[in-house]
C-alpha cells in the first residue's frame, strides 16, 4: 500500500517528535522526491527519508544496518554512504546524516544476499543505459563500488546519477 504525500509528511513530523526531545528539530529543505520516498534536511543537520511502501524502507534500512551499524562503513571506493542515525519501522522513517559528493544513496531497491533475478540481457541493458550518463573513468569508481557493495552482500543495481553522484553534476 502506498502512502500519499500528506502521509509521509506527518510520518516524518511524528518521527521528529518522538526522537527529539527539545522538539526544536524541524523539517527545513526538501532534498528530493522520488519513487522510494521523500527526503528532508532537518534542523539538526540531517536528512529523513519517510519511504511509501514497506517494502523498500525494509530493503534501504537493511542495507544502512549492515553498513553502518554491523561495519562502521561510511564510505566505499571513495563514495560517501550517510550515516544511518534512527528509524522507526511503525512510520517507516530513516534518519541519516547528510553526505557530499561523491555518494551512494536510496537502497530502496537494493538487493541483499542475492542478486536480482531479472530476465536474461535485462540487468546488462540496464547499466549501458546508466553507463551513458557517465565518464569511463567514473563508470570503473562505479562498477568499483558496486563489487565493494556485492562484498558486503548488498546488490545494488539503481545507479542513477543522482543516487551514484560523482561531482557537482546532476
Amino acid at each position: 500500500m502506498n502512502r500519499s504525500e500528506a502521509e509521509m509528511v506527518a510520518a516524518a513530523k511524528t518521527y521528529l517528535e518522538l526522537t527529539d526531545g527539545s522538539n526544536e528539530t524541524v523539517l527545513t529543505e526538501l532534498l528530493g522526491n522520488g519513487e522510494d520516498g521523500i527526503v528532508w534536511r532537518t534542523s539538526a543537520n540531517a536528512a529523513i527519508k519517510a519511504f511509501y511502501r514497506r517494502k523498500n524502507y525494509e530493503k534501504e534500512l537493511a542495507c544502512y544496518i549492515r553498513l553502518c551499524r554491523w561495519n562502521d562503513v561510511t564510505e566505499l571506493s571513495g563514495f560517501s554512504i550517510p550515516k544511518l542515525i534512527g528509524e522507526d519501522d511503525h512510520l517507516m522513517v530513516i534518519e541519516m546524516g547528510i553526505v557530499t559528493p561523491p555518494w551512494v544513496l536510496d537502497f530502496g531497491k537494493a538487493y541483499i544476499d542475492r542478486p536480482a533475478d531479472y530476465p536474461e540481457g535485462v540487468l546488462e541493458d540496464s547499466f549501458n543505459c546508466f553507463r551513458e550518463h557517465y565518464t569511463s573513468e567514473d563508470w570503473e569508481r562505479v562498477m568499483d563500488l558496486i563489487s565493494d557493495l556485492r562484498s558486503f552482500g548488498i546488490y545494488y543495481y539503481d545507479l542513477k546519477p543522482g543516487n551514484v553522484k560523482i561531482g557537482t553534476e546532476c
